[in-house]
């Protein structure tokens, strides 16, 4: 059932499944073009798919901020906000209930929709559902936002009106292509001259392996093969033999179909190849959402791995920016400590996590108890951890025992016993730099 909640001339309805946000499908693509940030991933024909087939950790609720104040179509009111989120017990592995913006394992950028002119609206209206929410004390989760882009300047001045605490969890810098006037310009600035000679001098070499071409999707019809085709190299790939491929993980190959299909038909899709004697051997595809571009996904046959085709093909990609005039920039999406985009990318930009009080006295004392744990952390490190030996698998389990009846004490019943058995399991899970 739709959850309902007013504040103001706002009004905030909470669906809990896609079926109850499908009547809404139309106005959210049109806050989607009147956005003052624009964000792919939360756009409906892409956030449907990954409701549909991708897996999440709670429960899911979207939340939309209506206001008759904009006529979407006569007589209905108009959408001026769309925050998908999700209920958790923990917050980064401390037992601290939190609601958070929803990021699934495909999602690389978290910033809501929020029509130009209606920001503060929208946002003083999503604030005040979560604190009107029965489960109150939680912390909100910002994560996967720009630094300094109109949400967060919105966002930061919304919280400080309310007096709601905040603080900066974490920041990284992320490879971001602006378009130069033009692509030689561009490769000037950005890359070496070492660097593109050696560029140059593995396309020689790959070319000897028989005809080599750069190619585009354009045609529908050939829709089919690209997208199989791209499945087909990642699987053969190092994510195949990782068990991380799209088609040996339940929901994703479904995922990938159904984005793809829904981008091409919007014109929202660039899938660029390099064919060697006509055979793809490298895919890479981008998403677009007004004049952002987005690097989605790339996969290339680790047969030709010494010529670096994947490397190759984003050079392909920075002479196809400079082509499209409709795209000024582009997200790299890339995870922190990703060097080959700041090889070749003239640009950088800060992403930040970013967590509130949900205005609630218990809130406020979990916001300013983060600072307070990780210090807590630290010293058990130092003290307890033998030299050369390597981290516990849970950040709760290393904690002195006054640390943990603090976070008992902020967090759920039972969340630092569920906490310490995440721990005994002990795996490190890799993570992927490049996906």
């Amino acid at each position: 059932m739709t959850q309902q909640f007013a504040s103001e001339d706002v009004t905030c309805l909470a669906a809990r499944d896609m079926g109850e946000l499908l009547p809404y499908v139309e106005a959210l693509e049109d806050l989607a073009a009147h956005a003052i940030e624009p964000n792919v991933y939360y756009e409906p024909w892409m956030l449907i798919p990954a409701a549909k087939w991708l897996g999440h950790e709670g429960e899911l609720r979207f939340v939309v901020a209506l206001s008759p104040g904009v006529d979407h179509r006569a007589g209905a009111p108009g959408v001026i906000g769309f925050f998908p989120v999700e209920t958790s017990r923990h917050y980064d592995r401390f037992p601290l209930r939190t609601l958070r913006l929803w990021k699934h394992e495909k999602c690389f950028l978290c910033v809501p929709l929020l029509r130009a002119g209606w920001e503060y609206e929208a946002l003083q209206a999503f604030l005040d559902w979560t604190r009107a929410r029965p489960s109150g004390g939680a912390l909100i989760e910002f994560d996967q936002i720009t630094t300094g882009g109109p949400f967060h300047r919105a966002l930061v001045e919304v919280l400080a009106r309310r007096r709601q605490p905040s603080l900066v969890d974490e920041v990284y810098v992320r490879s971001v292509l602006t378009r130069a006037n033009s692509c030689e310009a561009f490769l000037q600035q950005a890359v070496s001259s070492r660097h593109r000679r050696d560029m140059e001098r593995k396309e020689r070499k790959l070319a000897r392996l028989g005809r080599l071409e750069y190619a585009a999707l354009e045609r529908e019809e050939d829709l089919a093969e690209w997208v199989g085709r791209f499945l087909e190299i990642e699987s053969g790939g190092w994510k195949g033999e990782a068990g991380t491929a799209l088609t040996q993980v339940p929901g994703d190959a479904q995922f990938f179909r159904e984005v793809i299909a829904g981008a091409h038909r919007r014109g929202r899709l660039t899938m660029l190849g390099l064919r060697l004697e006509g055979r793809l051997i490298a895919i890479k595809c981008n998403l677009r959402s007004g004049p952002v571009g987005y690097a989605f996904m790339i996969a290339f046959d680790d047969q030709y791995s010494a010529h670096s085709p994947g490397l190759l093909l984003e050079m392909e990609n920075i002479r196809q920016v400079h082509r499209d005039p409709e795209v000024s920039r582009m997200d790299s999406c890339a995870d922190p400590g990703n060097t080959m985009f700041s090889r070749i990318w003239n640009d950088k930009m800060l992403i930040q996590r970013l967590i509130a009080s949900d205005g609630t006295a218990f809130g406020n004392l979990r916001v300013a108890s983060i600072p307070l744990l990780r210090c807590l952390i630290r010293v058990a490190r130092a003290v307890s951890r033998p030299p050369g030996a390597r981290p516990a698998g849970n950040v709760v389990a290393m904690m002195p025992a006054a640390g943990k009846r603090l976070a008992s004490g902020l967090g759920d019943t039972g969340g630092i016993a569920e906490a310490e058995r995440d721990g005994e399991a002990g795996k490190d899970v890799p993570v992927e730099s490049v996906r």
